[in-house]
Parts: C-alpha cells; structure tokens; sequence
C-alpha cells in the first residue's frame, strides 16, 4: 500500500489525506497505458471513475468527461466525487470531499468506502451543488479494483435526476390531488341528501375550499416543474404580511394534515406593505406550514408569524413543536429526500428553489428539543 504524503487532518468522517500529485499522476498512466483498459472503459455509456484508496480520481472515462464539457483527463486527476460536482459540503472542510458531518448521509461516500473494504455496494446519492441551482440524483454502484498490485475502486454513476422527480412529483401529485377530490365528492353527496338551505350553504364552502385546495395543488406542481426548467415568471406587486398570512392559514387550515391541529398567527407579527409575488410567496410559505402540519402531533400548535429583521427585509416563520433529527437536517433541502414515505419528499426543497432563485430570499431554519422546528424566509422589503 502507498501511504499518503499529504499531513494529516480533522476529519468528521473518512480519512481526509491525499496522495501528491506525482503519485497520483502515476496510477493515472498506469490506466492510460493499459489500452485494453483505457479503450474499453470509454467505450461504456455510464459515467465510470477510478479512485485510489484516498478516494481521488486517477481515471474517468469519456463519458464521464463530455459531462463536464470534455474535460481532460489530468483536470480531474486528485479530485474526490464531491469536488467533481461542486457539492455545497465539498469545501466546507480542510479536508475536503467526506469529511464533514453530512458527509455520514452521503450514499457516494459509504458506497466507496464499503468498497475499500471489500464489498460491492449500490447506493443513492443527492447532490446540491454550491450555487444552490443544481441538485443531482445519482445511482452509484462501487467495487473493489486490484491493478498493478494497488487497490482501487471501480466508480459507476448513474444519474437518476430525471427518474427521481417524476416519481416523486407524480405520486405528490396523484396523492394529493385524490385526497382534495375525495373532500369534493363527500360534500357532493351532502349537498345532494341535505335539500336545507343552510346547511346546503355550508356544504357549498366545503366545495369551495376544495376547489380552491385542488387548484393550489395543480399550480404548486406546474410551478415547481417551470422552477426547475428555468421558466418560471415572477410577478412582483404590492402585498400586505398580516392580510397574506391570513389568507395562507384560511387555506391549508382545510387540509387532511392540519386535522386535530391548531394554527395560530403570534400576536406580535409585524403588519406591514412590501413587494414580491404573491403566488410563489405564498408557495413557499404555504410548504413550510404543510411540512409543519405534518410533523406535528395532534392537538399540538402550529404558530406562523412575520416580522422585521432590519430596515430592508421581513422575515416569514412557521414552527411547530416537533425536533428533527440530525440525520434530516443534514439532508432537509435535498430534492428527493423524505420522510414521509417512497416517493415524497419536494416541499422543503421547493421552498429553497423559490424563495432564493426566484424570490431572492434566503431560507433557514432551527430545530431544537426546547423550541421545536422553526423554517423562515428572510425576503428583500
């Protein structure tokens, strides 16, 4: 085994020591001078790396270089997956790619490490690149590779970017839009064995509210997809805080999740004018009170507020009493990350793909055991 030349440092998680350049230069010959090797990897349609033990690239293959606009081969030599793809955590340490505490969620990471130790592994990997624009879904698959008596691993990517938001879109979609029917078909049949006047009225808000419900959902679907293609436009108008929080609690204060719930606006929200767009603000908001309608228990309070920061921007907030774990707040912004199941998982990642894309805002949020979960956006006045 070669041991690495670079000093040793901190690491959260995998070893963060490098091998040199030189070092590194030469297992990349050994490859590129194996034509065999070299001919055949380039020839397969999936993005394939080779890394050392100290998880650097020493070779990518064609496909794995027209991805970053043809590349040459000696660009990439040294780098780990991470740095390739310019991950928000790849730089957040001196260590570099691994070696931070998310990095223990990273399914690129365990996948490769598994592999030093000798076992094939498949994994799924999320991505957010440091602009925040991009978000990747891989499929990584990892193998040990022995090669001129040294140890490597065999580094297949595969992306699922495409595959993952479909599905994931589609069952929101579907599921959503099914239940907001259901609500329109009961009240239907109310409405149809209860001839009384008043009641039929009250049966016709139920209807109302479903309609509006559903048309909510429609639209929070089309606008994600037009986000995410870069299409999506912005209308900026004239908007009042506390007149919009109200009408967002009017709304989803109908859905299944806000049942056996109490949503409240705190007594101290700020009640002033500012400009922005009316309907992705209220996207954005409306996703941070479903998220908490649904994490918190029954009989609980889901408090939503505004308020003024500084001079120049107002601040929009919705807690609930529940804390997240450390392993969902590494992972909360990720596209297809979930807890609620296969096949869910848009709402936070919408809400920091609208509210700093588009709104110009920035997204954050705590979570403690004291003060439970609280996501805010800080948008320009």
């Amino acid at each position: 085994m070669i041991s690495a030349t670079q000093e040793t440092q901190e690491s959260c998680f995998a070893p963060a020591e490098r091998l040199s350049g030189q070092e590194v230069e030469r297992q990349n010959a050994a490859f590129c001078n194996a034509p065999l090797i070299h001919q055949h990897l380039d020839l397969i349609p999936e993005m394939i790396l080779i890394l050392n033990e100290q998880r650097q690239i020493v070779f990518a293959n064609q496909k794995a270089r027209s991805i970053f606009n043809q590349l040459p081969q000696q660009s990439l030599l040294g780098m780990r997956q991470g740095e390739l793809f310019n991950c928000i955590h790849a730089r957040a340490s001196e260590g570099g790619c691994g070696t931070t505490d998310f990095c223990h969620n990273c399914g690129a990471i365990n996948a490769i490490l598994n592999a030093l130790d000798g076992s094939h592994d498949v994994q799924e990997c999320r991505i957010l690149a440091e602009n925040n624009e991009t978000a990747y879904d891989f499929r990584v698959t990892s193998a040990p590779y022995f090669y001129s008596d040294e140890t490597f691993v065999f580094f297949t990517i595969v992306d699922i970017s495409d595959e993952k938001r479909r599905k994931v879109l589609e069952r929101i979609f579907f599921h959503d839009v099914n239940n907001t029917l259901q609500v329109l078909v009961m009240s239907a049949n109310m409405l149809a064995k209860n001839p009384d006047t008043e009641k039929a009225g009250r049966t016709a808000g139920i209807i109302y509210d479903g309609i509006q419900m559903l048309a909510n959902e429609i639209g929070s679907q089309q606008d994600l997809l037009a986000a995410e293609d870069g299409h999506l436009h912005i209308r900026i108008e004239q908007l009042h805080s506390e007149r919009i929080l109200n009408e967002i609690i009017a709304l989803y204060s109908h859905y299944e999740c806000a049942s056996g719930k109490n949503i409240v606006l705190t007594q101290n929200s700020c009640s002033t004018e500012f400009r922005s767009d009316r309907t992705q603000l209220g996207r954005v908001i409306g996703n941070m009170l479903k998220n908490a309608l649904e994490a918190a228990a029954e009989n609980e309070v889901v408090a939503v507020g505004c308020e003024l920061p500084d001079n120049n921007t107002i601040r929009f907030r919705v807690n609930n009493p529940q804390c997240m774990t450390l392993e969902v707040q590494q992972q909360v912004f990720s596209r297809s990350f979930t807890t609620k199941g296969s096949g869910r998982g848009t709402g936070t990642y919408s809400i920091k793909l609208l509210g700093e894309r588009y709104l110009k805002g920035r997204v954050a949020f705590t979570s403690t055991p004291a003060e439970g979960t609280t996501f805010m956006i800080d948008i320009p006045l």
